[in-house]
């Protein structure tokens, strides 16, 4: 049994904290006569403390947008929700025709065909015959104006893809999207009717995101190229950095906030999820390779300040501490003690 020669008052609200009426400065130790063997104890350690922030964030794949149909006619296929749809893709079938995707950033507005005025239009479909190696010979010039080559260009790339051979492009048979496009919700159902201008789907980057509305307050928690870590809804833990931070406040209820965008490392690691909450957890401080001991084996000081008891040559001995950073159960200390060494953990 220990003798009272060290007095527990009070459990401190913090880590279980215990207090002690015996004042013991930093560099003060005082020897106690005890029983050690049933004592529990724990070893002193070197090790990293990092404080952290958990954010809450939704995981979403990144700029969602509506696809438009812009043929008239009677749905006859329809792509399934997580499709990656890219360029020379079929997306969709109206009246059991393919609906082409094609890159470029203006939507198709006439029919395209040999002796059509020159435009941009021309061009960006020429790009794309040319992306999908439909001039092989180089006999097409990529520019606005639609020639002979333009035509034979356009007849095979046609054939291809199970359409009239006819040379001419009618609006509404190829849609244009910036980049690769994931397929989300359709409102659509196949047998339904369609008309210029109907939405078919909810399409998205591939790439996904992760936004946060972060305290305008605090801008140091998610600078640009931080990283963080995050965990998904099944538990596991993945690597995220901030890409984009927006330069104006909004106002939600009561708090100012910033739009802050983060992009997983790890691009393929949660694509099950999306509009999914995130917990974010951000580091705050981090001291590295610091003496540390359990939060619990701490003894609060009656007149301030902190000691631990340490086991020594078979007595326990009070060693004044002082202590710094505290996390995950730690607490870093300070004072007449040393890495290996056996405290006692408090009953």
């Amino acid at each position: 049994m220990r003798k009272a020669l060290v007095v527990v008052l009070v459990l401190v609200a913090v880590g279980a904290v215990w207090g002690v009426t015996r004042p013991s400065p930093a560099t003060e130790t005082t020897t106690t006569e005890t029983e050690v063997a049933d004592l529990a104890t724990t070893s002193v350690i070197r090790t990293d403390l990092v404080e952290t922030e958990t954010l809450t964030g939704t995981l979403r794949f990144a700029e969602p947008t509506t696809l438009v149909a812009q043929l008239p006619g009677t749905v006859t296929w329809l792509r399934a929700e997580g499709d990656v749809v890219n360029r020379g893709d079929v997306v969709m079938e109206v009246d059991g025709a393919p609906v082409i995707l094609l890159i470029g950033d203006r939507p198709m507005w006439r029919l395209l065909r040999q002796g059509v005025a020159d435009g941009r239009d021309v061009e960006a479909l020429e790009e794309n015959l040319a992306a999908l190696g439909f001039d092989d010979d180089g006999s097409m010039t990529v520019d606005e104006k639609f020639t002979s080559a333009t035509r034979r260009a356009v007849r095979d790339w046609q054939d291809s893809v199970g359409l009239d051979d006819t040379g001419v492009v009618e609006p509404g048979r190829v849609l244009y999207v910036e980049e690769a496009v994931r397929i989300g919700v359709s409102p659509l159902l196949v047998g339904a009717p369609v008309v210029p201008g109907t939405p078919a789907y909810t399409v998205s980057s591939p790439e996904q995101e992760i936004v946060v509305w972060n305290d305008a307050d605090k801008p140091e928690l998610l600078e640009i190229a931080t990283t963080v870590q995050v965990t998904l809804p099944d538990d596991r833990v993945v690597a995220a950095r901030v890409t984009r931070v927006a330069s104006t406040v909004t106002v939600l209820g009561d708090q100012r906030v910033r739009e802050t965008i983060l992009l997983l490392v790890n691009r393929n690691a949660a694509t099950d999820f999306d509009e999914t909450p995130v917990e974010i957890e951000v580091e705050t401080e981090r001291i590295d390779a610091v003496l540390a001991v359990p939060v619990n084996s701490l003894l609060a000081l009656s007149e301030g300040g902190y000691a631990v008891e340490v086991v020594r040559s078979g007595e326990v001995v009070l060693v004044g501490i002082d202590t710094g950073t505290f996390a995950d159960g730690l607490a870093e200390i300070t004072g007449d003690i040393a890495e290996g060494d056996l405290v006692v953990i408090p009953e």
